[in-house]
């Protein structure tokens, strides 16, 4: 059965009104190039219809793109985030974005591992960087401590102390960032270096000397710590999303961490 628009392509090879058919070899060629031309209408109809096809083809895959990468969201709050981004999405197969996915899925477990590989390399720099220590005199039992320390101490307090400020102060911009920076360095701040100095002066068997040490060193530890970690924390609160400030904390922790390493240190005789 003959399609309407083969029927349209076919009569346009019929002579015109009036003529008539070629004969003899006139007639082979005329049949030749009729052949040709009817050859070419239907490799027209054909590559559209395969152009259509592809066409069709690239918007289902690009409609399936979009909607994979739905629901990527901004992650701004805790536990918020994105679940349509994966490892293939947006930024995906790098380091940040494999750490990304992993902080989501275990926070507290990646934060801790993150914590306490920082502090490990604070108290490392310390010792070699600082007091000169060869590399075959470390005090590795130092080095365990802080971190141990990184792992089982600071990462799940400041992981629970940040969602916990951030559902306190609830204003935005830099008022909200002001007011949680107030409540971390004049509140938190205090207390937790305090615990950090009495954790290390027990730990190096000092156990009865805690009370003499804080009263000889944390005034002024907690001036150092304003100096660094009031702009920090400012920054932090104002720009950095709520998974990632304990992160961004242990990054700046690295420098902190040398002082505290030095400052801390087992006092000589």
């Amino acid at each position: 059965m003959i399609n309407s628009s083969s029927k349209v392509g076919t009569c346009r090879l019929l002579p015109r009104l009036g003529q008539s058919f070629p004969s003899g070899a006139s007639s082979r060629l005329y049949a030749q190039h009729s052949n040709r031309q009817l050859t070419g209408i239907h490799s027209s109809r054909s590559s559209r219809q395969h152009n259509s096809s592809w066409q069709v083809r690239a918007e289902v895959g690009a409609g399936g793109g979009s909607s994979g990468s739905g629901g990527k969201g901004k992650g701004y709050s805790s536990g918020g985030g994105s679940s349509g981004s994966g490892p293939n999405s947006e930024g995906g197969g790098g380091l940040f974005a494999a750490y990304s996915n992993a902080l989501q899925q275990h926070p507290l477990l990646v934060k801790a591992l993150t914590t306490a590989f920082l502090s490990a390399i604070g108290n490392l720099i310390c010792q070699v960087f600082i007091e000169k220590q060869d590399l075959d005199k470390l005090d590795w039992k130092r080095i365990n401590t802080f971190t141990l320390l990184g792992l089982l101490w600071v990462a799940p307090c400041l992981h629970f102390w940040y969602g916990s400020l951030n559902k306190i102060v609830t204003l935005q911009g830099n008022a909200g960032a002001l007011a949680r920076m107030a409540c971390d360095q004049l509140g938190f701040a205090p207390l937790f270096v305090g615990s950090m100095m009495a954790i290390l002066t027990a730990v190096d068997g000092k156990s009865d000397k805690v009370i003499e040490t804080l009263k000889a060193d944390l005034p002024s530890a907690i001036k150092a710590n304003w100096a660094l970690w009031v702009p920090a924390q400012f920054l932090n609160f104002r720009f950095v999303p709520a998974q990632y400030q304990v992160l961004f904390s242990n990054v700046v922790a690295l420098a902190w961490n040398v002082y505290f390493s030095f400052a801390t240190r087992p006092k000589t005789a």
